[in-house]
Formats: C-alpha cells, sequence, structure tokens
C-alpha cells in the first residue's frame, strides 16, 4: 500500500488514492466483505474508505484525471450502496443523503488511525529489515529475554533487601 522507496510520505495528499484503491478492493471483495460482516466492521471499512476517497477529491489541485475523479466517484457510489444494503439487513438507520458533523468526525478519525496504524506498520517493517537476517532477529530477541530475566532477577533481590531492612529497621 505504502512504497517506502518514494519520496512521497504513506499518508500524504499524494497517496490517499492509492490507498483508497487498496482498501476498496478488500471492501468490494465477497470474502472480506463476508468476514467484515462477521466481525461488524462493515460499516468502519466503508466509512475508511470513503474518507480516503473524499480527501482525494477535497485536495484534488487538477493533477488528477478526469478518469481518476470518474472511477472515485463510482467507487463512492459503489460504497454508499454496500452500506445501505448493510444497514437495511441490519436494521440500522442510516439515511446517505444525510451528511452530518458525527460523519464528518468519524471520517478523520478514520483516517489518522489508519495513517497512524500503516506508518506504524511500515516502521515495523523498516526496523526488521534493518536488522538483517532472522537469526540475527531471533539472537536479539533471545538476548532481551535474558537482559530481562536478569534484571526481573536483580529487582526482586532489591525488594527482598529493602523488605528485610524495613522489617529489622534499618535504613
Amino acid at each position: 500500500m505504502c512504497n517506502t522507496k518514494t519520496s512521497i510520505k504513506c499518508c500524504s495528499d499524494d497517496n490517499f488514492m492509492n490507498m483508497g484503491d487498496f482498501m476498496f478492493k478488500y471492501v468490494s471483495d465477497p470474502a472480506t466483505f463476508t468476514l467484515l460482516e462477521k466481525y461488524k466492521q462493515t460499516i468502519s471499512a466503508v466509512l475508511l474508505v470513503s474518507a480516503l476517497y473524499k480527501k482525494v477529491l477535497e485536495n484534488n489541485d487538477k493533477s488528477i484525471s478526469e478518469e481518476n475523479i470518474k472511477r472515485i466517484k463510482e467507487n463512492m457510489n459503489m460504497l454508499d450502496d454496500i452500506l445501505v444494503n448493510y444497514t437495511q439487513n441490519e436494521k440500522i438507520s442510516y439515511n446517505k443523503e444525510k451528511y452530518n458533523l458525527i460523519n464528518k468526525m468519524l471520517e478523520n478519525i478514520y483516517i489518522n488511525a489508519f495513517c497512524n496504524v500503516v506508518t506504524t506498520a511500515n516502521s515495523t517493517q523498516e526496523v526488521v529489515k534493518e536488522s538483517g537476517t532472522i537469526l540475527e532477529i531471533v539472537d536479539m530477541y533471545k538476548s532481551g529475554i535474558v537482559s530481562g530475566t536478569i534484571t526481573a532477577a536483580l529487582y526482586f533481590i532489591v525488594v527482598f533487601v529493602i523488605i528485610i531492612c524495613a522489617i529489622l529497621g534499618i535504613f
């Protein structure tokens, strides 16, 4: 979803269309949609993709072709249809013509949360790549576990000494 080899930041106006397209493929896929329904995440996923597309349309500085704008609007209409059908099946009140402040706040929250997750995931990938082979990573984990165990043992000894000092009245 985010190409870290380019100069474009993952969550920038230049990348919202790619992210929206990437997420749209999953939301419109029947297998993924079934999982979203099962875990009651359909509304969140659809609102996230819609928010990404709305960001593209809001920040359009004429660098986006008319074809892409038309495609984004078609995708947004499909997302609205998915949402209307889902809310009807779940007997949830929803009106796609009624756009309010709560929807705008949810869109901003979803975009910010999504960007935080994606940025963290990309950072994690870079850290793992820089760490070397799987053997080197396992060695680092083992070293961390050993140092944590030794530190925990030292803490127990210190706590034990403090308890004995308190019992004996030595401070």
